[in-house]
């Protein structure tokens, strides 16, 4: 046996320095006699009892069994490869080895180890114990080894049939839960000293060569035979004692990452396998990586291991190393005194800090791989469990989209694509707020009050999900480009998003700052964003993503007229309670309807009357105009019941003529409603439906009955103070497009056609139709609602003050509600949130104001 054992060592060293000679023995082995050599020692090595006696013999046999193994290995290698030539030499002896069922034997021989070494057993001694252990990770290392180079080369041959045949020996013999048991194993159970840092590092020998046998049976198997190909055939090569084996170690490898709990009384890993693949410590690639598929496999079995909770905790964590990891890799990590890594977490420049300490991280390249893996499992597991779900993710929303924002950085920058993966963030928050929802048409769900809240939507407030998609938006501004745009413009605009909805829900602060941003950015675009070819939602720019997030909100506002509550007469509003939809979608008309309506004057006027035509291709043009329009259309109405006497809630107070007319530009914007509806032929007909032209003659003829002077140009107010009444003023609107417009309409709305009509007339001839003064109810009625408008203009700015200056367009802070504000010096009376603004302001008028003359 010793001299087998030098002469087997000899010709293990040539074979490893070689291979390609030992390819050639075995094309020349034409009678089989070095194959069947090699398939008798493997026997020998899997068969043989492994036993603690100290001699000798024994070493001898063990160093026999080891090299026979190591041989063995290296023989099939060149095979993984893909080498044709290669292929047709080993093939076949990996075929023989399969038959002899040399995985079978080293299944049993690992198992009987484990019957010694398992708690109670009463067998080894402490140190005989330690032999044991040794002796058997050797063999159960290179077992493993075998198993793994048999799934390389099914890989890499597309040998489907040797992979059928690997993964039905490996779940007859159950080989890998077997050796999972003997890594846990490797931690005497006694209380006594340290283990022995040979111990320690032949757990971590077996852990690596564990970690490689896994990743080729989890990630390479060939897909050509649909057994084969099946997740379950992979599961039952796994077995359940392994992947509950896998589960321990998942959660040990998590601590020995984090510094957490592993949640077990005696932590299983003697030592953390590490490698220096950077300047910093690093988990060996293939040991998180090949324990996330049995961890997905287990949150999908019937009876998981583990409890729902739990299972949520540990992807959670995953996924925070794996945002850690990316961050390390972009050099934001240190040493601190005690030697452990410090990661900065921060994000959005630096408006959201965070930091972390780790005492391993994953290498860098395992990031996207480690981060998709962790977030397909935790959203089946929410839709699985989702009361487990609902109960942890207000604190898990925060560190969820931390982590996927680190992970989409570090994986958008590896070859430029974004990960498919990116979704499921936004896939976890529909599902969230999936009791906000409702069909298109039909009133909004609203509630009003907290208690009645969904669980998941409390949850997602709670996390405090609606501040961190605002720093997403005020930092994607000024990075069009980076992690924060790509993200935040999937999940505010996902079909089936409930986001304006959440919106509404959230705390008003809350909303109030979210909506100035918004306001801020759609006062930063240009018109023509509104004539760009429409694109895929999931390939929208920025400014796409705002417009579509602005016009989702007001387009719920207008769906919430009919169901409105909360009386301006009602009691003190808490601006940190969540549940004032009425009150946040009434701050929403404040904000956005005017930047809106701003955008849409501004495309329309844009084109040439030769190429409107085009206006029917254009759909945010035609969202922002039926929205407009039908905001429009409620203002009216809500100013007509102002004026009855009946009590008007906020919304009504914010949708008034007032708003619509003097801050939102309704004239012009008509009129060049009307000069597409002229010019555009069949195109101008698409954009204004028949509902959206009723729509515009009644507001049309609202709009002239309360501000007939503004209409011919002849002043801005109701009686048409404040302009110049020169006669011969050009008229806002064009009489042919009213009389084109009052065609459309005569089918449906006679009298209002006629009305047209005549107002066509009126302002063809203004000399022969003076403008008739303004009733004294309709004048009352704009003074009241102007008085309605002023009121809850001022609970806004007691809610969130704002900056005086119109124009103001700064996003520095990570949200409007944390900017602080400078009073003026001199007044006293306004305040502003930057230098450059206050400028701005005293040029456009506020130098009057505020009573000092320029020096």
């Amino acid at each position: 046996m010793s001299e087998l054992s030098r002469d087997l060592g000899v010709v293990t060293e040539h074979a490893r320095a070689a291979p390609e000679n030992v390819v050639a023995l075995l094309e020349a082995d034409t009678d089989g006699q070095f194959a069947c050599a090699l398939v008798a020692l493997v026997s020998f090595a899997a068969r043989k009892e492994v036993s603690a006696v100290p001699g000798k013999v024994e070493d001898d046999r063990h160093h026999v069994a080891c090299q026979s193994l190591q041989l063995a290995s290296i023989v099939l290698r060149p095979a993984t490869s893909g080498s044709p030539s290669a292929a047709a030499a080993t093939c076949l002896f990996a075929a023989t080895l399969l038959k002899a069922q040399t995985l079978h034997a080293a299944a049993r021989q690992v198992a009987a180890v484990n019957a010694l070494l398992a708690p109670g057993a009463g067998g080894q001694p402490s140190h005989g114990g330690n032999v044991l252990r040794m002796r058997a990770g050797d063999l159960a290392c290179l077992h493993l080894c075998l198993a793994g180079t048999l799934a390389m080369i099914s890989k890499a041959q597309h040998d489907t049939a040797l992979a059928g045949s690997l993964l039905a020996a490996l779940e007859e013999s159950s080989l890998l839960g077997h050796a999972s048991r003997l890594i846990l194993l490797m931690r005497p159970a006694a209380p006594g000293p340290p283990p022995a840092p040979q111990l320690s590092a032949k757990q971590a020998e077996l852990l690596i060569a564990f970690g490689d046998a896994l990743s080729p049976l989890t990630e390479h198997v060939p897909r050509g035979d649909p057994r084969i190909a099946e997740e379950a055939s992979i599961g039952a090569a796994i077995g359940p004692y392994c992947r509950r084996a896998l589960l321990v170690l998942y959660g040990s490898f998590l601590a020995a990452a984090d510094g957490q709990p592993c949640g077990l009384p005696i932590d299983p890993l003697l030592s953390s396998p590490v490698s220096q693949a950077t300047w910093y410590p690093c988990l060996r690639t293939s040991l998180l990586s090949s324990c996330l598929p049995a961890f997905g496999l287990d949150a999908a079995s019937p009876a998981p291991s583990l409890s729902p909770r739990a299972i949520l905790r540990l992807a959670l964590r995953a996924l925070v190393l794996a945002g850690a990891s990316a961050r390390a890799g972009a050099g934001a990590v240190s040493l601190d005194a005690g030697r452990q890594l410090v990661v900065d977490l921060s994000w959005a420049g630096g408006r959201r800090r965070g930091m972390q300490a780790f005492r391993v991280l994953l290498t860098p390249g395992e990031v996207g791989n480690i981060s998709r893996s962790t977030l397909l499992p935790l959203y089946a597991a929410t839709e699985r469990w989702p009361r487990a779900w609902d109960a942890e993710a207000a604190r898990a929303w925060a560190p969820l989209l931390t982590a996927a924002l680190h992970c989409l950085a570090t994986a958008a920058g590896e070859d430029g694509q974004i990960p498919d993966w990116v979704d499921a963030p936004s896939t976890l928050l529909c599902a969230a707020l999936r009791r906000l929802q409702s069909d298109e048409g039909s009133r909004p769900a609203l509630f009003f009050d907290p208690a009645a809240l969904p669980p998941s939507v409390a949850a997602v407030l709670e996390g405090g999900v609606v501040p961190l998609l605002e720093t997403m938006l005020r930092c994607a501004a000024g990075s069009p480009a980076g992690p924060e745009a790509r993200l935040v413009g999937r999940i505010v605009t996902a079909p089936g998003s409930s986001f304006a909805a959440l919106v509404a829900h959230s705390p008003p602060r809350q909303a109030a700052s979210l909506l100035r941003t918004l306001a801020k950015l759609l006062r930063t675009l240009p018109p023509d964003i509104l004539l760009r070819p429409a694109r895929p939602q999931a390939t929208e720019e920025l400014e796409s993503v705002v417009i579509r997030t602005a016009l989702n909100i007001v387009e719920l506002t207008l769906r919430t007229c009919s169901r409105a509550r909360q009386p301006v007469a009602g009691g003190d509003l808490d601006p940190a309670a969540p549940c004032a939809p009425v009150c946040v979608l009434a701050l929403a008309v404040l904000q956005l309807l005017p930047e809106l309506s701003r955008l849409t004057l501004g495309a329309a006027q844009l084109v040439p009357s030769s190429q409107r035509s085009l206006l029917a291709e254009r759909k945010l043009l035609d969202l922002c105009v039926g929205l407009v329009l039908c905001a429009s259309s409620l203002a009216a109405n809500y100013t007509k019941a102002g004026a009855a006497g009946f009590l008007l809630h906020r919304l009504g107070s914010a949708l008034c003529l007032p708003l619509l007319v003097e801050e939102c530009g309704a004239v012009p914007l008509l009129g060049a409603l009307l000069e597409v509806s002229l010019g555009g032929g069949e195109a101008g007909q698409q954009i204004l439906s028949s509902t959206a032209a009723d729509a515009l003659a009644g507001f049309c003829l609202s709009v002239y009955a309360h501000y007939p002077r503004l209409v011919r140009g002849r002043g801005s107010g109701a009686d048409g103070a404040g302009g110049s009444t020169a006669p011969g003023a050009a008229a806002a609107w064009s009489p042919e497009a009213l009389r084109l417009l009052a065609t459309r309409v005569s089918d449906t709305e006679r009298v209002e056609g006629q009305q047209l009509e005549d107002l066509a007339d009126r302002l063809e001839q203004p000399d022969s139709h003076p403008p008739a003064k303004v009733a004294r109810s309709r004048a009352s009625a704009l003074a009241a609602a102007a008085q309605r408008l002023a009121a809850l203009r001022a609970e806004a700015a007691a809610l969130l003050p704002a900056c005086a200056n119109p124009a103001c367009a700064s996003l520095e802070g990570d949200s409007a509600a944390e900017v602080r504000l400078q009073q003026c010096g001199r007044c006293r009376r306004v305040s502003y949130c930057c230098r450059d603004c206050q400028t701005a302001h005293w040029k456009a008028g506020h130098k009057a104001e505020c009573g000092v003359e320029s020096s």
